[in-house]
């Protein structure tokens, strides 16, 4: 009997062994903290610091954002720095660009204790949460929801790394977004706008929200610029200026999309972008966000991928095209072009 009592310690020692091996090898040294809520389970590098930490509370960011956010005394649990970085997809941001947004400070991002990890939101809680459309770029009207009314919130943007290669790679980084063709006014941002971003991919459904941004200092890529990202960054910003490529291709003097390539290519059609420097993030609002993301997935489960029919009716009574439905191009299928 002794004897298969200390086999049994012996088998639950391996076992705690093992499963603290395993939190290791995803969370680093440091073990994930137990009241870490399901949608922020995300495998990323964190780091311990001291710092302060803040109470959730309802502000509103359009007369706050310009103050820091108040902060309470740390307690003795040390809250932690996030360093997230979010896939870019092999396209290298140019060096003249990164000189033009490194004269902006990275803000610090600090969680609440509560919300030691980066939560993952996905289109379906983001809109439940703000209201609004499943479009990347979104503004708020009889469509929003009580969070996005308390918190005065008129627009916010969840775009993909797919289409913008260049997007801040996590919270508080700052970054470039490329827009449809001048042509299309209504898509254009005004100068020095002001937004909340998520930023995430279409391949896993995912986002994270960065922080409070502005948007300023309108350009258009080089020729050069064009051809040096990657085929699949090409590919989804064709697609997203052509959900209805009969119309838009020939709009855009194409009857192919590999007409199209060869258009950017040479410069003969230029792909506008827009700078994005954060301003904010704060952890209160931050904290609020996040709660009320666990309690979409408390109620509906969690599922990353929100796919939903083409031209479906919006909220807004609209009709919108989806974000992940794709064209059947034979250029979407070369390695290069």
């Amino acid at each position: 009997m002794v004897k298969e009592l200390e086999s049994l310690k012996l088998k639950l020692k391996q076992v705690q062994t093992d499963a603290a091996d395993v939190k290791k090898s995803i969370y680093g040294a440091s073990t994930q903290p137990s009241n870490v809520p399901a949608s922020a389970r995300v495998l990323t590098n964190l780091s311990p610091v001291a710092s302060s930490s803040t109470s959730p509370r309802h502000v509103n960011l359009a007369s706050s954002r310009k103050r820091p956010a108040a902060v309470e005394p740390a307690t003795s649990e040390k809250p932690w720095i996030m360093d997230l970085t979010l896939v870019a997809y092999g396209s290298r941001l140019p060096n003249n660009r990164a000189a033009a947004i490194a004269k902006y400070l990275d803000v610090a991002v600090e969680l609440p204790p509560k919300h030691r990890l980066p939560a993952v939101f996905t289109g379906m809680s983001i809109r439940s949460i703000l209201g609004g459309n499943s479009k990347h770029h979104v503004l708020l009207s009889a469509s929003a929801k009580e969070f996005a009314v308390n918190y005065g919130i008129t627009n916010y943007s969840k775009p993909t790394m797919e289409q913008n290669p260049w997007a801040p790679s996590g919270p508080g980084k700052h970054g470039y977004w490329f827009c449809r063709p001048v042509s299309d006014k209504k898509h254009m941002f005004h100068r020095d706008e002001e937004r909340h971003v998520f930023m995430g991919t279409s391949q896993s459904g995912g986002y994270h929200y960065c922080g409070y941004y502005r948007v300023a200092g309108v350009g258009w890529l080089t020729p050069e610029e064009w051809k040096s990202l990657s085929h699949p960054n090409k590919a989804a910003y064709m697609k997203s200026i052509c959900r209805q490529p009969y119309i838009e291709l020939k709009q855009r003097g194409a009857s192919s999309f590999e007409q199209l390539a060869s258009k950017l290519g040479k410069g003969d059609l230029l792909v506008p972008y827009v700078q994005l420097q954060c301003i904010e993030f704060d952890p209160a609002f931050y904290g609020e966000l996040c709660r009320a993301n666990d309690s979409f997935f408390e109620k509906e489960g969690f599922a990353l991928h929100d796919r939903v029919k083409r031209r479906r009716i919006t909220e807004e009574g609209g009709r919108e095209d989806d974000e992940y439905e794709s064209e059947s191009a034979s250029y979407f299928e070369n390695e290069e072009s």
